[in-house]
């Protein structure tokens, strides 16, 4: 799998100690939440860039499955719906980052690659707003953190960087 490095998650310390949070109090289960912020292009050189992914806000949600190999947000749509309404039109984010953990390790599973290609395409000439997500994936017991992204059809890692501030 390729490694990313122009593709940045940026977590600030408060973000990545909710991430962990939210992962103790689902264990033994799968954690699972979603993250807003938004998205800058910043300029490195003249024809170089890096895609910053900022994370504002981070909504722990339970899973409608209970299992240590897989999470579902589906079933809970209203809740999703409010969720994102709130973060959208209130605050002004966008979702930038669909988070869950793992027993072990902090790599996606065939299940969330096949998730991550099908969310990644647009239906019907609309634009899914699920498209270039990243997947936050923490390994349950180590809490490392790795972050993939579905991108011109292919699975990428990217940059997972905890900021202080």
């Amino acid at each position: 799998m390729k490694f990313e490095k122009d593709i940045i998650l940026n977590l600030t310390q408060k973000i990545f100690d909710e991430l962990k949070q939210c992962n103790k109090k689902a264990a033994p289960i799968e954690a699972c939440g979603l993250i807003f912020g938004d998205v800058e292009k910043v300029s490195i050189t003249f024809n170089e860039y890096k895609i910053h992914y900022i994370a504002k806000q981070f909504y722990c949600l339970k899973s409608n499955i209970e299992s240590i190999g897989s999470f579902n947000l589906i079933k809970d749509s209203d809740k999703y719906f409010e969720i994102h309404q709130e973060a959208v039109n209130e605050k002004n984010l966008r979702l930038i980052s669909i988070f869950h953990s793992h027993p072990v390790p902090a790599y996606p599973s065939a299940a969330d690659v096949q998730n991550m290609e099908f969310l990644d395409k647009d239906v019907g000439g609309v634009r899914n707003p699920f498209k270039n997500q990243i997947w936050s994936i923490m390994d349950m017991n180590t809490e490392d953190i790795n972050g993939f992204i579905y991108f011109n059809n292919e699975l990428m890692q990217v940059d997972i960087q905890i900021l202080e501030k």
